[in-house]
């Protein structure tokens, strides 16, 4: 680990695929400030909200590493853009929304409906059998008290089951209860979760239109660079501004378009790109050259 803080101290292109370390395990030590060694989240710093940009994923995630786009054309000169410190007229509703969305919890039924209407049912037909037991024994005491048999053993039996119908009554209306209680913490998860997806319809409708402000902004300029770096890599084509995903060359565009006061790493087998320093001179950003 030694050799690699000193083979990456120095600045500019760096190659670094004789120390096995992989281009996604170079961009997340770069992006939290951990070593190489460190789990990737040890010692990221926390970020108050108001310090942070708009249409986050983070920026530096956007742009790299440099290899296998994962992202848009439109996202990448965006990215790029707000790390130039370029704001939109969107960026404040943009902020109330992601801290409106912050503030929702979900709730969790405590109370699962399906169990709840098992245990109703069951305390319905408990209380239906004892109801049908009840005027059973009552008819059976009428008989026996007309015909001058004992009566003892019914009328026991009878307070018996009386005794029992006013506990299972009150079990059935406790749960009716519950289930009345279950359906509301389910209606006001739904109602939650229904505020929650329109805020969010909202929110990309904002980041959506931030991200076409960045872009009108800068596209001239990126694709004049991009004409410039697209000797870095062979590709006829590289996507234009609403392609699914944006190509490396739209990538390394990307990164010089942006103000990076930190290295970009570039994955050598995705790239086939061999000079971490040509990519550097061109790019005018430093550069890790890395493989899996």
């Amino acid at each position: 680990m030694n050799r690699l803080r000193e083979c990456s101290a120095g600045k500019r292109g760096r190659d670094l695929r004789g120390f096995a370390i992989s281009p996604a395990a170079a961009h997340a030590a770069i992006r939290d400030g951990t070593r190489i060694d460190e789990p990737a989240a040890a010692s990221r710093p926390e970020r108050d909200a108001s310090e942070r940009r708009p249409d986050e994923p983070d920026a530096y995630d956007v742009l790299g590493p440099i290899g296998k786009s994962e992202t848009t054309v439109r996202r990448l000169v965006a990215a790029a853009a707000r790390t130039r410190g370029a704001t939109t007229s969107h960026d404040d509703v943009i902020r109330d929304l992601e801290a409106e969305l912050a503030s929702i919890e979900v709730p969790k039924p405590e109370r699962e409906i399906e169990a709840a209407k098992r245990k109703v049912v069951d305390a319905t037909k408990n209380e239906a059998e004892l109801r049908e037991r009840i005027a059973s024994l009552r008819g059976r005491l009428r008989t026996e008290r007309e015909l001058g048999e004992p009566t003892e053993e019914t009328a026991e039996a009878l307070e018996a089951a009386v005794a029992e119908l006013s506990e299972v009554s009150t079990d059935r209306i406790a749960a009716d209860q519950a289930l009345e209680a279950a359906k509301r913490d389910a209606r006001n998860a739904r109602s939650v979760r229904d505020r929650r997806m329109k805020l969010q319809d909202r929110l990309e409708n904002r980041r959506r239109e931030a991200r076409a402000a960045l872009v009108d902004a800068l596209f001239d300029e990126f694709e004049a660079i991009r004409e410039r770096v697209g000797s870095l890599v062979d590709e006829d084509s590289d996507g234009a501004i609403g392609s699914k995903f944006g190509g490396t060359a739209s990538q390394l565009a990307a990164v010089a378009l942006a103000d990076l006061e930190v290295p970009i790493v570039v994955d050598a087998h995705e790239t086939d790109i061999d000079d971490a320093g040509r990519v550097a001179r061109i790019l005018e950003v430093d550069v890790w050259l890395c493989e899996e």
